[in-house]
C-alpha cells in the first residue's frame, strides 16, 4: 500500500461527478459551507498534531494525520478554486449548466411573466 498508488473514491468525488444535477448557485452555497467545514477540520486537526508535538510524540507517529491535512489543504484550495470559477461565471460550461436549470418557456411561465 505505500508503494503503490490506488484509485480511492471519496464522496467528495462522487459529488463533484453530479454537480450538474444542481443549480449553479446551490452549488456556491453548498461549496461555501464545506470551505467553512474543511477550515474548522484544519483548525482541529493542526491542534491536535501541535499538541501531540508539543508532548513529546515524535513525527513518525503521527505522518498519517500530516498526511490528511495535507489532503484537506488541497480540498480547500480546490473547493474554493472551483467557487471562485463559478462565482466569475469563468466555469468553461456555466452558461450550458445554467441552461439546464431554467424553467422551459411554456403556458406556466408565461402567465407568471405576465403577471409580475
Amino acid at each position: 500500500m505505500l508503494s503503490t498508488p490506488a484509485k480511492e473514491f471519496t464522496q467528495f468525488e462522487a459529488a463533484l461527478s453530479l454537480l450538474p444535477c444542481l443549480p449553479p448557485e446551490d452549488v456556491l452555497a453548498l461549496l461555501g459551507d464545506r470551505v467553512q467545514a474543511t477550515e474548522n477540520a484544519l483548525v482541529a486537526e493542526r491542534s491536535v498534531c501541535d499538541h501531540a508535538y508539543q508532548q513529546g510524540l515524535p513525527r513518525l507517529f503521527a505522518v498519517e494525520a500530516e498526511y490528511r491535512i495535507s489532503m484537506r489543504e488541497a480540498e480547500l484550495a480546490f473547493t474554493r478554486e472551483l467557487a471562485e470559477a463559478i462565482r466569475s461565471e469563468s466555469l468553461e460550461g456555466l452558461a450550458m449548466w445554467q441552461g439546464y436549470h431554467q424553467e422551459p418557456p411554456g403556458p406556466s411561465r408565461q402567465l407568471r411573466e405576465a403577471g409580475s
